[in-house]
């Protein structure tokens, strides 16, 4: 009987060994879900289910020379998560919350894992708690963003002062090319701290990450109809008055949206019409 080690290692080499007694019964293709302008043939798509298996796929792969890409829900337009012939690992299976420290607003997760289940496990963790946790920010535009994703393209929300996603990472954890787990953060490991987030995988895969969470709090959502010529103004005088948020369409108007503290009375807006006012909760 394979002890589970046994199984892993024996699974994770038959996927990866070369197609000596059959032929390929069909190309494995890939692309991404926005622009469709990235299809690219893969040698195998494998979908690690731990991280244990995770590190011996690319202990595996790196035996062999074969080249790894590495995929989450493969929003990247850039074609950045996929190589030609190489062994694809999606990450999606990979999806669960590690830890979370109520007390210090820590939490770490898989690197499959995405926003929208991310935000539910800390809120059912905190449920009733007095104080609360939640993100600071997240990418624009969609929720299906793994959080190794996210981290690989250093992806920036909407905060008007906010910096992109790194300023929110406590530490991650990433297997390098011989399959070892090794800790990043900016003590630890610091230089492959600082190129891994953002680097795209090119210097190891992301296996967990432990964000930086902020106090949730109740905002007020602003909303007026301005000339697209007048957004720079805005801007600065948002950003002035406290704003933390900003979300806009640009047409020849632009909608404008701002958030800002819903206890914040210093934060004052010129009236224009149409405005509209929101309630709305962070995280």
């Amino acid at each position: 009987m394979l002890t589970r080690r046994e199984f892993i290692r024996t699974a994770a080499l038959f996927a990866l060994a070369p197609h000596a007694f059959a032929e390929r019964e069909k190309e494995i293709w890939v692309n991404d879900v926005h622009s469709q302008l990235n299809r690219t043939r893969v040698r195998e798509l494998l979908r690690p289910h731990t991280r244990d298996e995770l590190a011996e796929i690319v202990r595996s792969a790196s035996r062999k020379g074969l080249p790894i890409s590495v995929s989450g829900y493969r929003h990247s337009m850039g074609g950045q998560q996929f190589a030609t012939d190489s062994i694809c690992i999606d990450t999606r299976e990979l999806d669960r919350v590690v830890s979370f420290d109520r007390e210090r607003g820590l939490l770490e997760a898989e690197a499959g894992i995405q926003w929208p289940k991310l935000i539910r496990a800390y809120l059912d963790a905190e449920a009733g708690d007095t104080k609360q946790w939640g993100i600071a920010q997240k990418q624009t535009g969609a929720d299906t963003f793994t959080l190794g994703g996210s981290l690989s393209s250093n992806v920036h929300g909407r905060g008007l002062r906010m910096k992109p996603l790194i300023s929110n990472i406590e530490s991650f954890t990433m297997i390098t090319a011989d399959g070892k787990p090794i800790r990043c953060s900016r003590e630890e490991n610091s230089e492959l701290f600082r190129l891994a987030i953002g680097g795209y995988g090119i210097f190891g895969l992301i296996d967990t990450a432990t964000l930086r969470l902020v106090p949730r709090q109740k905002l007020r959502r602003v909303v007026e109809i301005i000339r697209a010529d007048d957004l720079p103004k805005r801007f600065e005088e948002r950003i002035a008055q406290n704003f933390l948020f900003r979300s806009m369409k640009n047409h020849r108007t632009s909608f404008n949206a701002a958030y800002f503290p819903a206890t914040n009375r210093s934060a004052q807006t010129k009236r224009s019409s149409p405005k509209k006012h929101y309630a709305m909760t962070t995280g």
